[in-house]
């Protein structure tokens, strides 16, 4: 507390601003979480600050007693709800409601999971509604049926700019569709009738952003569509849309910048057309079929900078569908790689049959970002995939400067031989994170031993090695009862894979051995051999003061002795070496 409590109220407010952001979602229960109340117990001065009715704006319908603690502190407009209206006949549900009417006046942003019946028992307006959220439930009403053309008209405000219903049919949602929403998201919502959908949209003069399941395409094909700048399609599992009626839809949107495609959508014939889409600058699409992206072959997008494909596990194509795709889709790869610089590479096999590749400009933090390469893929063989995308982004890999390897499956002989095999195109790594099993993508340390038996570096140039809850040791096999036998480990140490590495390095650098690849000598001259009878090659001296970084975070089965033999001149080894064995 010494040092943040000289920062000034204002700063140390702000801080307080994105932390409450970051963490206030409560997923569980659609609503907010205010456990970060819990930093008022540290000192009065923070008491103090988190006083201020600015922190205390978005109410949880989900808890009656956190409603009326920030109905107390809060400001008096501005307000954002979030929660569930379910049962009218439960008393604290009418208590909750009977909250929201009083406030209804005052509410901004209404985000609420809510039955017909609380719908048609609420009559406060809510003028100052700027961003109205509504998810039907499924509870039956229990009062008589009004008309559905007025089940929504309490909620109809010029303030509401965007809409997102879900759950309803036409005939209820068609009075809030006015002229003054610029983003409209409709969800499940029955009995659209295609011609007056389109006379709807039609009206709707500033309409920016459109998100719609089982929308027709017969809709989208109107002139009043070319001012979108967003567009997403959803839904339609049991359909297929025409890849020729798709391209002539889209087409006419000259001033759409981002595109998300959800639905099945058949192949194109030989006269379809080319489009050019020039504000273009984001595109994600799901594949379930090879020819579900056979379109995107007449799509041309100067300005490209974010693509992700992902491959449904219901798939059902083998890998050669799956290239065959990927070789469609080449041209807004590369169009992309020439519009941003790729330099840091995420990596991530939830199993075998599962590969996740992410190439993005910089390093960020777990929110995905929107520009780079995103590839979420079901494989049938992770070995040839792996080759497979070696061969078809091999521009690309020299470019890479930090590499991330999360925790995942990459077992497999033919899958490390493939992983290898790419790791040593990325000749410019200075950085490299390996989570948990992330690992095992180094089974041998940060060398690769060639057939010959001479160890070849992986990354040459690095200088940064971040290990995050990774396990030095394997466990020990149980010795059955017999305690005069030492059980000995399942596989072999990471630990003593990493020591070796360094031996190599160490002994490769007190020799002043050049790059062996670099044609100033033959490979032959540049081998130093190790007491144990390992041999080293291919040594590059590093640009900057020679100190190699380790960054050890929540260590499994590593000791103080060990950091100690690691850290050695030319390299600095960080660790957090609390509750750790010594």
């Amino acid at each position: 507390m010494a040092i943040i409590s000289k920062l000034s109220n204002e700063i140390i407010s702000e801080v307080f601003h994105y932390y409450i952001a970051a963490y206030a979602s409560d997923p569980f229960h659609r609503g907010w979480s205010y456990k970060w109340t819990k930093l008022r117990l540290v000192c009065g001065a923070w008491n103090e600050i988190l006083k201020a009715a600015v922190f205390w704006n978005k109410i949880p319908v989900t808890s009656l007693r956190a409603m009326k603690l920030v109905i107390e502190r809060g400001m008096r407009s501005g307000f954002e709800m979030r929660g569930s209206l379910t049962s009218v006949a439960d008393e604290a549900e009418q208590q909750k409601f009977a909250l929201m009417l009083g406030l209804a006046g005052e509410i901004r942003i209404m985000d609420l999971s809510i039955s017909e019946d609380m719908i048609r028992a609420s009559d406060a307006p809510t003028p100052k509604l700027n961003h109205l959220v509504l998810r039907k439930g499924s509870t039956p009403p229990v009062r008589p049926v009004q008309h559905p053309k007025t089940l929504l008209t309490r909620f109809r405000s010029p303030a509401v700019s965007k809409l997102q219903l879900q759950g309803f049919t036409w005939t209820e949602i068609k009075p809030l569709l006015g002229a003054f929403v610029e983003d409209l998201t409709l969800e499940q919502i029955s009995d659209i009738p295609i011609l007056q959908f389109g006379t709807v949209l039609e009206g709707m003069k500033k309409l920016r952003r459109l998100s719609a399941s089982d929308a027709h395409l017969v809709v989208l094909h109107g002139t009043y569509l070319s001012k979108l700048e967003r567009l997403k399609l959803f839904g339609l599992e049991q359909q297929t849309v025409s890849g020729n009626s798709l391209l002539n839809a889209v087409g006419n949107m000259q001033q759409l910048e981002r595109l998300d495609i959800q639905i099945r959508v058949a192949g194109i014939s030989n006269d379809a057309p080319v489009i050019t889409l020039p504000s273009l600058t984001s595109l994600s699409v799901v594949l379930s079929r090879s020819r579900d992206v056979a379109y995107l072959g007449r799509v041309i997008a100067p300005r490209i900078r974010h693509f992700q494909l992902s491959c449904l596990n219901v798939m059902q194509e083998d890998d050669d569908e799956l290239e065959k795709a990927l070789r469609t889709v080449r041209p807004l790869i590369r169009q992309l790689m020439r519009n941003i610089h790729l330099h840091t590479a995420r990596i991530f096999s939830l199993s075998s049959q599962d590969l996740h590749l992410t190439l993005i400009e910089h390093p960020t933090s777990h929110v995905r970002p929107e520009e780079g390469i995103h590839f979420e893929l079901c494989i049938e063989d992770q070995g040839r995939m792996i080759n497979y995308m070696s061969r078809y982004l091999h521009s690309l890999w020299p470019q890479i400067t930090a590499l991330y390897v999360r925790d995942g499956h990459y077992s497999g002989k033919d899958a490390l031989a493939a992983w290898h095999k790419l790791f040593r195109t990325m000749k410019r790594v200075e950085s490299v994170h390996l989570e948990r099993k992330g690992v095992k993508v180094m089974p041998e340390g940060l060398h690769h031993y060639a057939r010959n038996g001479i160890a070849d570096v992986v990354f040459p140039v690095l200088r940064i090695l971040y290990l995050e809850s990774v396990c030095f040791r394997p466990q020990r096999r149980k010795n059955q009862g017999n305690w005069e036998i030492k059980a000995k480990p399942r596989k072999g140490s990471f630990l003593e894979d990493l020591k070796r590495s360094f031996r190599l390095s160490d002994a490769a650098s007190e020799n002043n051995l050049p790059n062996a690849h670099d044609g100033a000598l033959d490979v032959d001259e540049a081998v130093v051999e190790l007491e144990d009878g390992t041999r080293r090659t291919q040594w590059t001296k590093p640009k900057d003061d020679g100190k190699f970084r380790l960054v050890i975070n929540n260590a499994v089965r590593l000791y103080k002795t060990d950091v100690e033999k690691l850290n050695k001149p030319g390299r600095m080894v960080i660790w957090d070496s609390v509750n750790r064995r010594k």
